[in-house]
């Protein structure tokens, strides 16, 4: 079933037809949503508002209309009107102005809608086991107003349990009704880059996809370390070992030695043409 989205406040517009004895219709366009009406209030004498490109009726509404062969129409003080239930555009025209003298109108009817916008689509890096969060807003058009639910589309990997959306449902407002998507990868796991989407579900039936999101998660890690061995009071002994980044990690990385003997200390170095990263 296909179910349109109609404005909660549904309004009246307003038209004059042929104000100041001139032969117009004004304003001559206007623009509503679905489930709007438009008056039209005679102004000026003899005039028809008939649907349809110039000057063809096409059957939607014929207002003004006395009926007589050639038509004639309707005369100041009077007012007619119609409720539009579908979005399209829709001219209309005077039957007995509109071939001779352009006497024509035109109504434009919006279905309201709303639109997520996500300004960040890469948040990171971050590490397994932390989350990062994208900021967005759902914004209302043209006076829809409906609850939207919220969620997350995994894309790849294909599932992703932390992801979450808070609050999980909200209403679209002008001014952009603010939400959050979280997401994380857990801890322990290797590191990729989680790519999603949000997906909003209107009350009317109306379903729309943010852009692609990307969490960016990254990893490192170190080979071994053995035994050291030291001799004498003032010697040495050195280890090699290997630090390794995974999904393209570049931050730095600070090594320090843990339950030191007394007198002790741990100097760490990085090995010419290796790559500290």
């Amino acid at each position: 079933m296909l179910g349109l989205a109609v404005s909660a406040q549904a309004k009246t517009v307003h038209v004059q037809v042929g104000p100041n004895n001139a032969l117009i219709f004004s304003p001559a366009t206007v623009t509503i949503n679905v489930g709007d009406t438009v008056q039209w209030d005679w102004v000026g004498n003899s005039h028809t508002v008939t649907s349809g490109g110039c000057c063809s009726f096409n059957g939607l509404f014929d207002l003004g209309t006395k009926g007589t062969s050639p038509p004639t129409g309707q005369n100041a003080g009077f007012a007619a009107s119609h409720t539009f239930t579908q979005p399209g555009s829709f001219p209309y025209f005077c039957r007995v102005h509109g071939s001779n003298f352009g006497m024509t109108g035109s109504v434009t009817v919006l279905t309201p809608d709303y639109s997520i916008s996500i300004p960040n689509s890469a948040v990171g890096p971050v590490f397994p086991g932390q989350t990062g969060t994208f900021n967005g807003t759902l914004v209302s058009q043209s006076g829809y107003s409906n609850p939207v639910a919220m969620s997350c589309k995994p894309l790849a990997p294909s599932s992703q349990p932390n992801c979450i959306v808070s609050p999980s449902s909200a209403v679209p407002s002008a001014g952009g009704t603010p939400f959050t998507v979280s997401n994380s990868l857990n801890a322990g796991l290797p590191a990729v880059d989680l790519q999603f989407q949000m997906h909003a579900a209107g009350s009317d039936g109306t379903n729309h996809d943010s852009q692609v999101l990307t969490l960016k998660v990254v990893s490192f890690d170190f080979s071994a370390v053995g035994n050291l061995t030291v001799g004498p009071t003032g010697t040495s002994a050195t280890e090699t070992f290997l630090a390794n980044g995974f999904n393209n990690f570049q931050g730095a990385v600070t090594f320090a030695c843990g339950n030191l003997p007394a007198n002790a200390q741990c100097v760490f170095g990085v090995s010419p043409g290796s790559n500290c990263d």
